[in-house]
């Protein structure tokens, strides 16, 4: 399984690379700096077997860029990040077919845990995933609930 990090700021890129690096040391992590070297480099890479997408790139912006990943590689898992908050534009990229959002004024270590999160519910096959999702069961409780100290107040400072 190839993933692959499409990001035009090269050090969020390489910041999420890394992560995905260290959490999965034997995969292949593809960074690209735009959507249109996405599939080329598939062509020449190999599958993907999940894509991280920035939100907003030189040549997509907001749900256009998932909805042409969506239309290229339909049972890859993809995780959209952003500087937009989630309740401006979650719900959008999900509809769009997003499987997650993550947003990028996250800190690193909750980064970390919501990617660690992720591979972890990619584990579940893809149809199940997105039957929870459908049913309201989508596992972005998961991934809250990991960047979550457990017995901490999320309220606190």
């Amino acid at each position: 399984m190839n993933i692959y990090v499409v990001d035009d700021h090269a050090m969020m890129r390489d910041a999420i690379a890394m992560v995905m690096r260290r959490l999965h040391p034997h995969r292949k992590v593809v960074e690209l700096g735009c959507l249109a070297e996405l599939v080329p480099s598939v062509d020449v890479t190999g599958s993907p077997g999940l894509i991280l997408l920035d939100l907003n790139l030189p040549d997509a912006r907001g749900c256009s860029g998932v909805k042409k990943v969506k239309r290229h590689f339909p049972g890859v898992p993809l995780a959209v990040y952003s500087a937009s908050p989630a309740a401006d534009v979650a719900d959008e990229c999900i509809d769009a077919g997003a499987d997650i959002y993550i947003e990028k004024t996250a800190g690193s270590r909750e980064l970390f845990a919501a990617l660690r999160s992720l591979l972890l519910v990619l584990d579940i096959p893809l149809p199940n995933l997105r039957a929870a999702r459908d049913q309201g069961r989508y596992p972005i409780g998961l991934i809250r609930e990991a960047m979550e100290p457990r017995g901490s107040n999320p309220a606190a400072c």
